[in-house]
């Protein structure tokens, strides 16, 4: 049976073994050659005589026997044969040298054999595993919440903002215009006004024509919904869920941090450290700017300079928060969580549960007529957040794309 290497790497020199895997790179020498060899695991040195290598060039998938042995720096197999299962070229995209991310988007169906790409996917697996296993169990903690799948096609705009795909001809098929979904937080609230607690964790569309790291075509987002939980409840939900999400990636994923050229200690510090709530009134205060809202440059001033280390901002202006959004006379009752080195990373509220506050903010009240009778019957205070862009920011990986 073949042994993948993340398992090979934690066996004893002796092993005797058979892999499969991907050529990165072969050195050839006289006597013996040096084949860098990858199966989406990890990485390991092979070394075999130089004879009948002919096909063992970069790209090709080989099946290699030999035996585990301790090298100068690392565990390497000392191989015994090797058989190509799929020949590689010399036009294959990825030779031996380090390639851009606008490089690897002109081949994207080789880029996750990149070490860059590849640490990623890894982090990303076990980032979902964590995100499941804190709703289902925190610690030792039965903490109640149920995982729904709300509707990628929608008819709704939840934002308001309009920055949505449109289908095309959606209207034939549907009767009317439909969507790719921008949040599932709505329709959350749905399940929520019967389940009590839950949560939503798939992909959502924002049609903003942008290149920068802060807008993405497609990115995946985390939306719980609790009834009857109080602001500090829900920012300490969230609080507790990154610090979860962040201590699982250290135990799971040190090396792809590395990869990725992220400091293990840096997240370290981020868990370990104190995350300060502060309002947004006194966030204006201390970064001395007279505008509306909080700028990414305000973000880091906070998180990086003034507080070094999380901070947790509240009650937002009223006028610059989303129509679902409980309100006060000048405030809405809402918070951002900031990390230092990311920025934004949760954004949540508490909703208004009043329908006759609600409805007059209602943007379509004939496509949300189902979202104002959740609270003409049984209304309940509903509490919620979005964990977005959970992989890209909290781990920082630029130009993926």
């Amino acid at each position: 049976m073949l042994t993948r290497i993340s398992a090979l790497l934690s066996k004893n020199p002796g092993f005797e073994t058979s892999l499969l895997g991907w050529v990165r790179t072969v050195r050839q020498q006289k006597k013996y050659s040096f084949i860098d060899i990858d199966d989406g695991s990890g990485n390991i040195q092979v070394v075999i005589p130089s004879s009948n290598l002919e096909h063992v060039i970069t790209g090709a998938s080989i099946e290699v026997t030999g035996t585990l042995v301790q090298g100068p720096h690392a565990l390497e197999i000392q191989g015994n044969s090797i058989k190509v299962i799929g020949k590689s070229d010399v036009n294959y995209p990825l030779a031996k040298k380090a390639h851009t991310m606008e490089h690897l988007r002109d081949c994207v169906h080789f880029r996750s054999r990149t070490q860059t790409i590849a640490s990623a996917l890894r982090i990303r697996s076990e980032a979902s595993f964590a995100i499941h296993n804190f709703f289902r169990k925190e610690g030792m903690i039965n903490i109640g919440f149920f995982y729904i799948q709300t509707p990628i096609i929608t008819g709704n705009d939840c934002e308001g903002a309009g920055e949505l795909f449109e289908i095309k001809n959606s209207e034939d098929f549907f009767g009317k215009k439909a969507y790719l979904t921008v949040s599932g937080q709505l329709h959350g609230e749905i399940f929520a006004s019967s389940l009590g607690r839950i949560y939503t964790f798939g992909p959502t569309f924002r049609a903003e024509k942008s290149h920068t790291q802060r807008h993405l075509a497609e990115f995946w987002m985390i939306e719980p919904e609790m009834i009857n939980y109080s602001l500090q409840d829900t920012y300490t939900l969230a609080s507790n869920l990154a610090k979860s999400i962040i201590e699982h990636a250290l135990n799971n994923n040190h090396q792809d941090l590395i990869n990725l050229h992220r400091n293990p200690q840096d997240l370290e510090n981020v868990v370990k450290s104190e995350w300060t709530v502060i309002t947004y009134e006194k966030a204006k205060t201390i970064t001395n700017k007279q505008d509306i809202g909080l700028s990414t440059e305000e973000e880091k001033y906070l998180t990086e300079n003034h507080y070094k280390g999380p901070v947790i901002v509240t009650n937002y202006p009223k006028e610059i928060t989303p129509f679902y959004m409980k309100k006060g006379d000048k405030f809405a009752e809402n918070f951002d969580m900031l990390l230092p080195g990311v920025g934004e990373i949760v954004g949540g509220s508490v909703r208004e549960e009043n329908f006759d506050v609600l409805e007059p903010l209602v943007p379509d009240k004939k496509a949300l007529e189902w979202y104002l009778d959740l609270r003409k019957y049984g209304t309940a205070l509903d509490f919620m957040w979005i964990f977005f862009w959970v992989y890209r920011k909290m781990f920082h990986m630029q130009g993926l794309g």
